[in-house]
């Protein structure tokens, strides 16, 4: 960073945690605005403030008004997660008061403008599943989802169904897509810009951070709510290096910078682009200690630099190239999994309820650090001590777990994590049911 006297730091993520950790640990004060003020994000924090979303991202008139609470003076600058995609512009009004490190409002409006993101995905001749704005004759069963422009989460997805009074939640900037079932598969890259060579035409270098598998955990109403993703996904060479390919087009083409994650599906080794998330993604989370320790490279300074246009050091982007190529070529050895713990009643956690230390994201009964009201949990004081009440849909906390096959006869990393996630999630799903509400 050039101004050493800006020393804190503006977090905003719909879920802000993982990126408040790693900002504290590159050295900055923190203050954070999102919409849950879990444990570790308020540790982490110099100060939390929560702010209501919905499923098209934060309520905006909330933000505003929480940003005028803020003392902007000594911040270096603000990042960014989910919250914004349906509302690029906000990020622009940001902008003006404090500089927002990473893609710009108009990359972030582009990406996330179907119309646009998928004429380019035609010039670039990559392949997606077809889409429409309109419900397709032949419009049967399940083949056609119906998407929400700038949802995130997968909480923005339906089925469509075959008659327009039945897709009531149409709204302007939503279309319909194909489905096609395979393979989910993210990949996580950091994108860097340069204009030394010529300025009216920067060059864009791309690095793969990691391939991840991931899945839904969806209900009836939100059959593809995210629910939770594993690094060290098995691919073929081929189709890490058309993934690659991919990445490389798209971030030339959109002028990405910074972290950015792409969607998309594998079937029968042909890849179909979803979509890409030209912000922080969840999947930070999987790669952010392991590259300290592997590496000693620190993907939030890198994110900042790139998003700042900085120039990386000489001996970080050694080693940045040397883990890229890892990526690329070599087998992954171990995997990192998160899943997302969903409350499938209303569930009451007493201040007293012991929590295995492989869980983040727990609600935080004593609220002192906190601004605003969470619209997902209330805390509750019952005879002698207090608690928290987290409502039937919402998440309860994440569940992580790191695997490798060399001590295992299971041959397959990510097969392995989530096996020890799902028995994770039974012991603790176990102890929510012994709670009384």
């Amino acid at each position: 960073m050039n101004d050493l006297v800006k020393n804190s730091l503006l977090v905003i993520a719909i879920s802000a945690r993982p990126y408040a950790i790693a900002a504290k640990r590159f050295g900055f004060r923190v203050f954070v605005i999102d919409g849950f003020a879990d444990m570790e994000t308020i540790q982490a924090a110099t100060q939390t403030y929560v702010c209501p979303f919905d499923e098209r991202g934060f309520i905006a008139t909330k933000l505003r008004a929480l940003l005028k609470k803020i003392d902007l003076t000594f911040f270096a600058g603000c990042i960014f997660g989910s919250g914004f995609e349906a509302q690029p512009q906000l990020l622009e009004e940001i902008n003006k008061f404090l500089p927002v490190i990473g893609n710009s409002a108009s990359v972030v409006a582009q990406a996330k403008n179907p119309e646009y993101f998928f004429s380019t995905l035609i010039g670039l001749r990559i392949p997606y599943p077809n889409i429409f704005n309109h419900i397709p004759k032949d419009l049967s069963g399940k083949e056609y989802l119906l998407k929400s422009c700038g949802g995130s989460g997968g909480q923005h997805i339906q089925y469509a169904v075959k008659y327009p009074e039945e897709n009531s939640a149409f709204q302007q900037g939503d279309y319909y897509q194909t489905l096609i079932q395979g393979q989910s598969i993210s990949v996580l890259f950091l994108a860097t810009k340069s204009n030394k060579i010529n300025v009216n035409q920067p060059h864009y270098n791309t690095s793969l951070i990691g391939f991840n598998a991931q899945w839904v955990d969806g209900t009836p109403t939100q059959p593809f709510r995210f629910g939770g993703a594993a690094s060290g996904v098995a691919l073929s060479h081929n189709i890490k290096n058309a993934l690659f390919e991919i990445v490389k087009k798209i971030t030339e083409a959109l002028g990405l910078v910074g972290l950015n994650s792409l969607d998309v599906i594998l079937q029968d080794e042909r890849v179909y682009v979803l979509e890409v998330n030209p912000r922080l993604s969840a999947t930070f989370d999987l790669y952010a200690k392991d590259w300290l320790e592997h590496f000693n490279l620190d993907l939030m300074a890198l994110h900042i630099q790139a998003g700042l246009g900085e120039t990386i050091a000489t001996d970080q982007q050694k080693k940045l190239n040397d883990a890229h190529l890892q990526a690329l070529q070599t087998p992954a050895k171990y995997s990192n999994a998160m899943a997302i713990v969903y409350a499938k009643e209303d569930l009451l956690f007493y201040e007293d309820f012991k929590w295995p230390d492989w869980t983040q994201d727990r609600p935080l009964i004593n609220q002192l650090n906190v601004n605003g009201l969470l619209q997902n949990r209330s805390v509750r004081k019952i005879p002698n001590k207090l608690a928290v009440k987290v409502l039937k849909g919402c998440p309860v906390c994440t569940v992580f777990t790191k695997k490798s096959t060399d001590n295992s006869t299971e041959k397959n990393n990510t097969l392995l994590a989530l096996k020890d996630l799902n028995r994770k999630i039974k012991r603790l799903t176990h102890c929510f049911n012994k709670m009384p509400v």
